[in-house]
């Protein structure tokens, strides 16, 4: 299928936006869930990347060998000799073999991502669970408290009464 810079910033997005719902949203537990969650999918992704780089040149040489072999398998088209086209084109096969371990390596990447924005978000689910259960009290407090910040909180607002 190949790159796709829409998916990839999708993707990309969700993620960072989970990220930021996580920072405002979980307590303590949670939290300690989530930089556990955070923590496990960095791993894998420096183990990923660290594997990427020390076997890029055995990989290439399992595609490239794969690609000649699928080169060589006797083709069934009846076009003349002097009309088809070379299929043993060096450079082509190992330009195609690039492309393909760097797509594979694209696509494990984006599996982590993910998985882990799958994680992220089922953690989030819960925390919701757990706000939606709060008591309403606590709700009423911060919705009375003045939340603006630096010198917007000295001009007086005006006092709106509630029936």
């Amino acid at each position: 299928m190949g790159f796709s810079i829409t998916n990839e910033l999708r993707r990309t997005f969700d993620l960072a936006s989970l990220r930021l719902d996580a920072a405002k949203r979980l307590n303590g537990n949670e939290w300690r869930d989530y930089a556990k969650i955070k923590k496990d999918f960095d791993a894998k992704r420096q183990f990923e990347e660290r594997r990427y780089r020390l076997e890029y040149k055995t990989r290439i040489d399992a595609v490239r060998k794969r690609l000649i072999n699928e080169a060589g398998s006797p083709v069934r088209d009846y076009v003349p000799f002097f009309a088809r086209r070379d299929r043993f084109d060096r450079p082509a096969i190992t330009r195609q073999a690039q492309i393909e371990v760097r797509d594979s390596h694209g696509k494990t990447m984006a599996s982590l991502d993910q998985f882990e924005t799958r994680s992220i978000d089922g953690l989030l689910d819960r925390a919701d669970e757990r706000i939606r259960k709060q008591p309403k009290p606590a709700r009423d407090f911060e919705k009375a408290t003045d939340r603006r910040a630096g010198v917007e909180r000295r001009v007086a607002r005006p006092r709106q009464r509630e029936r």
